[in-house]
């Protein structure tokens, strides 16, 4: 996929916080289930001002209210129902 078809994803929460960097996501929404699906994946970075661990974490609660933007246009809001945390040697 070119640069040009890449999607500027960002998830706004409602204290003003925003994260930007994904290791990935995946967002589905179908006709015949109200209730679509936004999962992402992120991994904090030991270098500059990516969030750390406990950042994420304090952001990531269940029960939070978000609103998902794809290229500054809201694609809807969603309710954190499972926040999953691994944590790896990488």
């Amino acid at each position: 996929m070119g640069s040009s078809n890449k999607a500027h994803v960002e998830v706004h929460f409602e204290s003003g916080d925003i994260i930007r960097a994904f290791e990935s996501f995946t967002m589905r929404e179908s006709f015949t289930d109200p209730l679509g699906a936004f999962s992402f994946t992120v991994a904090p970075l030991r270098t500059g001002t990516s969030p750390t661990i406990a950042e994420y974490s304090e952001r990531l609660q269940k029960g939070s209210l978000v609103r998902i933007y794809a290229n500054n246009a809201l694609q809807g809001a969603w309710l954190i129902q499972t926040v999953d945390t691994t944590i790896t040697r990488d």
